[in-house]
């Protein structure tokens, strides 16, 4: 199925990683207290900057991801506040904390709202794993927003 990137299944991580941004249950639950759903299931910040700024550069160069993971400028220019925001968050943290540090700090705030910003913009269902945990309506309302 053509879905408008050269890499449909890194598209599908992307959303993941930003689903995993966005949402403070599933890192209090996942990262911290590391309730996974299922056996052989592992997910931590670290991974989500792996995908990021190794596996990918799409959150410091995300326009020149467009036609590859990223479909237009639009969804491009959605993933530089999230870049931003987490350069910011290691800048000021350093590389070398734990989850739980990172996310109870006041600068984790700007990280959750650009993820779920990107998501909205970026997400079509029909994009996602099909074995996603994203919920079928995601990201919440604004009154919901952290």
């Amino acid at each position: 199925m053509d879905r408008g990137v050269e890499f449909p299944w890194m598209r599908a991580e992307l959303l993941e990683n930003l689903y995993d941004l966005s949402d403070r249950d599933f890192q209090r639950r996942i990262w911290i207290e590391h309730k996974y759903p299922h056996e052989n299931y592992y997910a931590d910040f670290d991974m989500v900057i792996h995908y990021l700024y190794d596996d990918t550069q799409v959150a410091t160069d995300p326009y020149d991801w467009i036609g590859a993971v990223l479909r237009d400028e639009r969804e491009a220019e959605a993933m530089v506040p999230v870049g931003r925001a987490i350069d910011r968050l290691l800048d000021e943290l350093g590389k070398d904390k734990t989850d739980k540090e990172y996310i109870e700090s006041p600068l984790w705030d700007d990280v959750v709202r650009a993820a779920r910003a990107a998501f909205a913009i970026i997400d079509r269902p029909e994009d996602r794993h099909e074995s996603s945990d994203i919920p079928e309506i995601w990201p919440p309302r604004d009154d919901e927003a952290p």
